[in-house]
This record gives structure tokens, sequence and C-alpha cells, in this order.
């Protein structure tokens, strides 16, 4: 939602497929598991697919691998002259490094593995992206270029109000799904990025370089007042992985909600 946010600022069209938020009661059989939501092939000759310029397939979850490999080959049979791009998910401790895996992406169809947070060198890889010949920005793995990526970590940055309108928000909220106890209408809203401990355990030391950066108190307070606002939400889930780091900060936020 965040990058997205990102892609309207830069001009660009974006659509959102949520493939699970728009039918998330719907299973279907898949063999030693059940997807839920709605199957690709149902959407496959929507617009969104058969107009779209460029694909991004965020990598959510380690547990949802098989399904990313999936949609690779599904868009690449779908629109063959069209680049698949797959967005590492940096801020989840359920995500997993994509340059550890990128023999099966790119085997898969995949035109590039973008790592780390794109947002704010979205204009290269763009520029990359239309211009034959360019090599890709340092974020980017690509089949032609192996190298370890750069990821681009921007500390002190500022981030859009993710664009969950762009997300079928009630099919979230008909679910008991969430990190706590729930009101009927809730939002997930991240304070901070990264953390700066190195458990082993965790992917989160390699997709963020060890490094916290924290959003100011007052853009945490605007961006739930924003939230609040839109979508008449006043449960807020915070998601962030190590959001007290700073317990400072974390303070000023509650005196400010007070407030």
């Amino acid at each position: 939602a965040t990058f997205a946010s990102v892609l309207k600022a830069h001009a660009d069209h974006v659509c959102v497929l949520d493939l699970f938020g728009s039918k998330p009661r719907r299973l279907s059989d898949a063999g030693d598991h059940y997807l839920q939501g709605t199957p690709f092939e149902e959407v496959a000759p929507g617009a969104t697919v058969r107009e779209a310029e460029a694909f991004v397939i965020y990598a959510i979850s380690y547990m949802s691998h098989g399904e990313i490999l999936g949609l690779i080959r599904k868009l690449k049979a779908s629109r063959p002259g069209v680049p698949v791009l797959v967005l590492e998910n940096s801020q989840a401790v359920t995500a997993y490094s994509l340059p550890r895996l990128a023999e099966p992406m790119l085997a898969a169809g995949a035109d590039g593995l973008i790592c780390g947070e794109p947002h704010f060198n979205w204009p290269e890889i763009k520029g990359w992206l239309t211009t034959v010949g360019t090599k890709p920005p340092a974020n980017v793995v690509t089949s032609s270029h192996r190298r370890p990526p750069v990821r681009v970590i921007s500390k002190g940055a500022s981030y859009p109000v993710p664009a969950w309108d762009l997300f079928p928000l009630e099919g979230y909220w008909s679910l008991p799904y969430s990190h706590g106890p729930k009101t009927r209408r809730f939002l997930p809203v991240l304070t901070s990025r990264g953390c700066p401990y190195p458990c082993d355990f965790c992917v989160v030391p390699e997709t963020n370089d060890r490094r916290w950066r924290g959003n100011s108190p007052v853009e945490v307070v605007d961006e739930i007042i924003t939230l609040r606002n839109r979508f008449d939400v006043r449960d807020f889930q915070i998601e962030d992985l190590n959001p007290t780091t700073n317990h400072e900060r974390f303070e000023e936020i509650c005196r400010l909600l007070v407030e």
C-alpha cells in the first residue's frame, strides 16, 4: 500500500489485484493445501491484467513462495512481453530474502527482483524498465546481473500515507484475523522500519542491514488521523518490527495522540 502511494505520487497509474482480500472466505483445493481467495484464472481476462504495462508481485511471505512462482508463470503466459517484477517484503519476520531464491524466480520468468524498499529510487527502476539495454539499479537482481543487491535504505525519510483505498478492506474486516483484539474496522500502521539487532533466526538483519529508522511522531499521528478521517477507522494495529527501539519517540507519539 505504501509502494502504491509512491507510484501515485510519481503520476503512475496503479491497480492492486488482491486475490486474498477480494474473496477471503473462498477456498480452492491446491492438492496438499487450500488457497484462500480468488483464483488468478478468474481475473486474468480482466482489464487490469490485459492492459498492464508491468506487473509487481509482492513476495509477502516465505509460506507463499510456491504461489508466487505460479503467479510469475501465469502472468508470463498471459502477457509474454510485459515485465514481471517481484517485490521483497523487507518489514516482516515471516518474509524472505529474494536473492537467496533468485534462481527459481528468474527461471519461472521474473524479469527482476526488487530488494528492499523501492520507494526511494522508483524513477531509476522505471527508467530501467522502459529503456532497452539499461543496466538495472543496484537493488534489482536480474538473470544477467546476479551480484548481491544494494538495498536502498533512507534514514529519516518520509513515507506517504498507504493507499488502502486500492485494497478490498471489507474482505479483511470480515475475518477474525489480526495481531490482537480487533473491532469491526481496523488498519495496520508502520511507525518505523527495520531493526538494529543481529538475531540469526530472523531475515530482517539481511533485508534491513541492521538499520532501524523511525518516522517522526508528528508524521505517525498525522497518518493515523488521515486514515481515521478517510476510512472512519479508530482501531490501529502497530505492525513495526521493533517499534520501541527509541522509547522516547513512542512516548511522544502517545502524548500527541492524547493531545
